[in-house]
């Protein structure tokens, strides 16, 4: 009687023990192969990991692009965390383990012939071991970056500006009466780092005339109104292209004989320009701005049967620009 208590004692003990251990288990890793030696040492490492193992015994590898599929629906089949597949090559096997969380596999080569030995297999149980933690690890990596990426208040955007005006000098080309003359330009332009639009002007000074019928000077202003288009070519580079329509101005004052001479003319003209600027800190901006003219009449100064002055149909211009951006 004594010893039926006792063996039922120890049979209350073991099963409550089996209980205790199957109550800490926390997920299976299912094994897919027929590696007696594998599930063994496979049960050993995950009994610290408090992880099951299941063993399905063989089955067809399936291609690479079925592995991920198949390897899902057998772990989601058996409720499982992770399903671990070897397979026989020549060289030796291929261990997959699949980690259902993160729903990612890795690939090894095994440089062990089937059927494993003893060593072989707790070699082989402690590298799937690590490829399940890895594939967890880098799960959890990017969900802090996911994480750490959706906290982080979006970078303020920096406002285009709206206008910018410029002053500069330079060059006019093909002037009236002169190979070349300085000039002053001033330039306000409505957003002038995309599609937008630009007024110019430009003005001379006047250049002395001199000959047997006439003595005085000539002086010349224009206005221009363009459509332009702002092109990012280097961080702090741009090119702006652009097109429209100019009015210049001639003046001719003097005298022919013993008459006064006073003449006003504005002439229309087709230009195109191009401006290349650089942004300086606190909204500054320095530029070089190319244009040309195409004037849409002929302007020719005579008296008598002599002529005074004959304006070019095409002129050009080049000034160096200093700019603020608002």
């Amino acid at each position: 009687m004594r010893g039926l208590v006792v063996a039922l004692l120890v049979a209350c003990s073991l099963s409550a023990a089996r209980a205790e251990a199957d109550d800490n288990i926390h997920s299976v890793v299912v094994v897919v192969g027929h590696e007696p030696e594998l599930i063994q040492a496979l049960e050993w490492v995950m009994e610290g990991q408090n992880m099951g193992v299941k063993a399905l015994g063989d089955r067809p590898t399936p291609s690479l692009a079925e592995l991920g599929p198949e390897s899902r629906r057998i772990a989601d089949d058996n409720q499982a965390s992770a399903t671990v597949w070897i397979s026989p090559t020549a060289a030796g096997a291929t261990l997959v383990t699949y980690e259902r969380t993160a729903d990612r596999f890795v690939v090894r080569e095994v440089p062990y012939k089937l059927p494993l030995d003893e060593t072989q297999a707790a070699e082989t149980a402690r590298m799937v071991s690590v490829m399940l933690r890895a594939v967890r690890d880098r799960n959890d990596e990017e969900a802090v970056a996911a994480r750490v990426r959706a906290q982080r208040p979006p970078r303020p955007q920096r406002a285009e500006p709206q206008v910018a005006a410029s002053v500069g000098g330079g060059a006019w080309f093909a002037a009236p009466e002169a190979t070349a003359v300085a000039m002053t330009t001033i330039a306000v332009a409505w957003r002038p780092h995309g599609l937008g639009a630009a007024v110019t002007a430009m003005i001379a000074p006047a250049t002395d005339i001199e000959s047997t019928m006439f003595i005085g000077e000539v002086g010349v202003w224009r206005i221009a109104a363009e459509a332009r288009k702002a092109l990012r070519v280097a961080p702090l580079v741009r090119v702006t292209p652009g097109v429209g329509l100019a009015l210049h101005k001639v003046s001719l004052d003097g005298r022919t004989g013993g008459e006064v001479v006073s003449s006003r003319r504005y002439n229309p003209a087709l230009q195109i320009s191009t401006v290349v600027g650089i942004a300086l800190p606190h909204h500054i901006e320095l530029g070089l701005a190319v244009a040309a003219d195409c004037l849409l009449r002929r302007q020719r100064y005579e008296a008598g049967t002599q002529q005074i002055l004959d304006v070019p149909r095409i002129q050009a211009m080049m000034a160096i620009l200093i700019g603020v951006r608002l």
